[in-house]
């Protein structure tokens, strides 16, 4: 179980053993439209921000892996999500699939105000809130806690994929990839970011 507690407006959680003890029975999952439907829900947020959601790669295939249908929603909305409120105006998100063997890569790449290498140290920490730690100065009309990386790793761990992420803040080339490693055999892929 999760408690939150919010003394003095700001969010906190400590993460208790639910999740620790939580058994997820895994099923084949058909992860390529599963993706698709997300990816079309999100469209009209994302022409709002203005930018664009792009499928690049085989997305026609039928690729299944071992997790829950929940869990690949979750992973890939919050993922998704992320990259259309920090993407900045006018530019593509992509959405990309890799495949080799028995193990899938989608990663998403955005161009957006990026993650600082101090923070980029911390995002796999159980305590550490994105929101909080997100300084952008011309946008902040971005709503939500911050726990979202924390539940998608979470999610991952319970199912057996990876989160591996990579980020240029400006005023490099300003871009942040996810990208999220499974086996569809169930077992743990090798870690890199890109293909």
């Amino acid at each position: 179980m999760r408690d939150i507690v919010g003394e003095d407006g700001r969010i906190s959680m400590r993460l208790a053993t639910l999740t620790e003890t939580l058994v997820i029975k895994k099923i084949k999952v058909e992860l390529t439209s599963t993706i698709k439907r997300i990816v079309r829900d999100l469209k009209p947020k994302a022409r709002s921000r203005p930018c664009s959601l792009i499928l690049e790669g085989d997305w026609d295939s039928t690729i299944h892996v071992y997790a829950t249908e929940l869990s690949i929603h979750d992973i890939f909305e919050n993922i998704l999500d992320n990259a259309i409120k920090y993407s900045f105006s006018d530019r593509v998100i992509q959405i990309s699939l890799f495949k080799k063997g028995t193990d899938v890569r989608i990663s998403v790449t955005n161009h957006g105000i990026g993650i600082p290498e101090k923070t980029m140290k911390k995002i796999h920490e159980r305590e550490f809130f994105t929101r909080s730690n997100v300084q952008d100065p011309i946008r902040d009309d971005r709503t939500g806690t911050g726990l979202g990386l924390v539940m998608v790793q979470d999610e991952l761990d319970m199912c057996g994929g990876i989160l591996m992420v990579e980020s240029n803040p400006p005023p490099q080339n300003p871009l942040v990839i996810f990208a999220v490693s499974a086996n569809m055999n169930g077992s743990l892929p090798p870690l890199s970011v890109r293909p």
